[in-house]
């Protein structure tokens, strides 16, 4: 995803990939070997993340740089910005002061903050003073635990161990999961007053929450 003059772009980039992973986990349950299910729901837990991550950053890159609302509210920022290099390096002299660009003045990846934390999208549009950054705090306020749970899980797809998985299990009980569950049943199962796999749910209220932020 990249940064955007419009933000219904980067919403209608960010939504379709969601509708992708959604539509991959529907079409997959109870059609495929409990084994291939298991891989795919593993697939589209990291995907998850990675998408919002990906979605954040380019979010903050686009209120840096100007852009529009879904309703053609304009977002400025208090400090100007030239280009995306200089962008990411005043997000990255927040959270790491004490690192440095590369001899060409570029800044590497792995120096950023991590976007898939909720806060960081809030504190680096803080930061910058965004213009939109009341609506901000209201989008990442809805009351999912999306932004705290779907790491834990991401981190068991990514590293199966036994303390992954006991960490899944911890928190299974707080979407009202039983923490006997081993973490794809827990991904696959329904959350209390849900109606869907709690990955479903997860990947309903990220699309939420990115409707919010670009409304």
């Amino acid at each position: 995803m990249t940064p955007s003059r419009n933000l219904r772009r980067l919403e209608r980039s960010t939504t379709y990939r969601l509708h992708k992973l959604r539509t991959l986990i529907e079409d997959s349950a109870g059609r495929v070997p409990y084994a291939e299910l298991k891989t795919i729901v593993s697939a589209v837990t990291i995907d998850s993340l990675n998408t919002w991550a990906n979605f954040c950053r380019a979010y903050y890159l686009s209120c840096c740089l100007g852009t529009r609302l879904r309703h053609n509210s304009y977002v400025t920022a208090n400090i100007p910005f030239v280009d995306i290099n200089t962008s990411i390096g005043n997000v990255v002299h927040l959270f790491r002061p004490w690192v440095t660009p590369t001899p060409s003045g570029t800044w590497h990846r792995r120096d950023e903050p991590t976007w898939h934390d909720a806060s960081v999208l809030l504190k680096s549009c803080q930061h910058i003073g965004a213009s939109n950054i009341a609506q901000i705090a209201a989008a990442l306020s809805i009351g999912t635990r999306v932004f705290l749970d779907l790491p834990v899980c991401r981190n068991y797809c990514a590293h199966k161990n036994r303390r992954t998985e006991e960490a899944v299990q911890n928190i299974a009980p707080l979407s009202g999961i039983s923490a006997l569950l081993r973490p794809m049943n827990v991904l696959l199962s329904v959350p209390l007053n849900a109606y869907d796999p709690l990955i479903i749910v997860w990947l309903n209220d990220i699309e939420t929450v990115v409707s919010l932020l670009c409304e």
